[in-house]
């Protein structure tokens, strides 16, 4: 198992995925992904039907109601700018995700090259 889903676990943090990919589609790739079952790790699944655009801010402030945290607790990955720029304009924490293969996210986003590095 990736040791970054392990860390978190161990210390009660709740782990959630937002993707474009439907939740459907999102338990299928994370049940049964190169690293093995990922499912016991996460906490749940938001997509842009029950959650919205993901280069929206309202989309963020959704999903911040329906877990029921406060934005400004919250922590968002991604590898693309506008969505970093709607999550951090929902009142998130925003971080970037860089792929080997990519340029830069930009925009002043702080970036990572792995979980570990969070």
């Amino acid at each position: 198992m990736p040791p970054a889903f392990q860390a978190w676990q161990a210390a009660g943090r709740r782990v959630y995925v937002y993707s474009s990919g439907s939740v459907l589609a999102q338990r299928q790739w994370f049940g049964h992904c190169p690293q093995g079952d990922l499912l016991p790790y996460l906490d749940g699944h938001f997509d842009t039907v029950n959650a919205g655009p993901k280069r929206e801010a309202a989309s963020y402030r959704s999903i911040a109601a329906q877990i029921g945290l406060p934005p400004e607790g919250l922590l968002f990955l991604s590898d693309v700018r506008a969505e970093l720029d709607a999550a951090v304009a929902a009142g998130w924490q925003a971080v970037g995700v860089r792929r080997e293969d990519a340029p830069p996210v930009g925009g002043g986003h702080r970036e990572v090259r792995s979980f570990e590095e969070l």
